[in-house]
């Protein structure tokens, strides 16, 4: 478990609420997420990357040819429409994808993949996909199906907190 316990023993059980192992999950999810995110900004800077630009381009390329307005690329990338245009401003000045009018309403963008994009992905996500692999092989497929059914829980948790807080302590 990367929470020690005497972390959370001593003064803190006396504060109202105090549950150690609802505490203990949230920062093993937490530490993992930044153990994961720290390897991942370390496997793509080699190629330029970040995972938030490597995450618009499989958005990208999930969707084919097909080319896409930048608020359906927030929209799966969980993003704001800022943050989105900031990643593919970048995402274009290296080449890797391209920006155009839309036809059908002016005030929309659309975009595409490059064939540089479209190499370097060839390039990335097979050793992206590896150690992705790698990573999870010490869960067997019905753990690992598992544990994303146990995260969609928590996910859906937070939802309801944002919905339903007495206290108004949404997140």
């Amino acid at each position: 478990m990367p929470v020690p316990d005497a972390l959370l023993g001593g003064c803190l059980e006396g504060y109202s609420g105090f549950d150690k192992l609802a505490i203990q999950t949230i920062l093993a999810l937490k530490i993992t997420a930044h153990r994961l995110e720290n390897c991942a900004t370390e496997w793509f800077d080699e190629y330029g990357l970040t995972p938030a630009k490597l995450n618009a381009l499989l958005v990208l390329r999930s969707h084919g040819e097909q080319p896409m307005r930048l608020s359906e690329i927030g929209q799966y990338l969980f993003s704001t429409r800022a943050n989105v245009t900031g990643l593919i401003d970048g995402l274009e000045r290296d080449g890797l994808v391209s920006r155009a009018a839309n036809p059908g309403d002016r005030r929309s963008t659309l975009v595409t993949l490059t064939e540089k994009g479209l190499h370097l992905l060839a390039e990335v996500l097979p050793r992206h996909f590896a150690r992705v692999r790698r990573m999870t092989e010490a869960l067997s497929a019905s753990e690992r199906r598992q544990l994303i059914d146990l995260l969609a829980k928590l996910f859906h948790a937070f939802e309801a907190i944002n919905v339903s807080d007495a206290e108004g302590d949404a997140c």
